[in-house]
């Protein structure tokens, strides 16, 4: 059910169509690069797919709005992480999931948000996530401007590190080699192309 809502979520935000499940598959493959026990490594890949679910809970006014959003409309915003561990709390989900989506957009340095952690004081999954999460939407196309080369990315990670992002989560990302980020964006769309096949072949009873 979980999974349905953030495909519905990604379909709703349409300029960023499987961006959830190309982040989880990204975080779960640096998590694993980084030594994190499977158990640990599949709850992080929940937490990254399910980062945005508590957008349900903002406006499409804002949400989808084409233009730059108001200070006021940037606070709303900045209240998604906080939506989407209520909803997940109820979901009796491991705590790392909720963690991870509570988490997803502080920064190492402690000026992101919703609580102003900073190192250590923010769980791992979400330091590993951050920086997938921002590789994506440097290499993915936005409505504003076309996707960016690996390098761009690279030099933006580099550029932020000790700040925005966790030093150690940065290295283990300029470990993978461009051809490994390919291979699991490449799966990542093979998969949504062959379920939207299904989708589509399915007929009707009595057809």
């Amino acid at each position: 059910m979980l999974e349905a809502l953030v495909a519905a979520l990604d379909a709703r935000e349409h300029e960023t169509c499987n961006h959830s499940r190309r982040v989880s598959e990204y975080t779960m493959f640096l998590a694993a690069r980084v030594g994190l026990d499977a158990s640990l490594v599949k709850d992080i890949g929940y937490g990254a797919l399910l980062h945005d679910i508590g957008k349900i809970g903002i406006s499409d006014t804002i949400l989808l709005k084409p233009s730059r959003l108001t200070l006021e409309e940037r606070e709303i915003i900045k209240r998604h992480p906080m939506i989407g561990a209520r909803i997940l709390r109820r979901a009796n989900l491991p705590l790392l999931v909720t963690e991870v989506v509570l988490c997803h957009q502080e920064w190492y340095d402690g000026h992101g948000y919703p609580r102003g952690l900073r190192g250590d004081e923010i769980t791992l999954g979400a330091r590993i996530f951050s920086v997938v999460d921002a590789f994506d939407c440097i290499t993915s196309d936005r409505p504003y401007r076309k996707a960016q080369p690996y390098a761009v990315a690279r030099k933006e990670i580099c550029r932020h590190s000790g700040t925005q992002f966790d030093p150690m989560a940065v290295e283990a990302y300029l470990s993978v080699k461009e051809y490994e980020w390919d291979a699991i964006r490449h799966a990542t769309m093979q998969a949504l192309i062959r379920e939207e096949n299904q989708f589509v072949t399915v007929q009707p009873p009595g057809h």
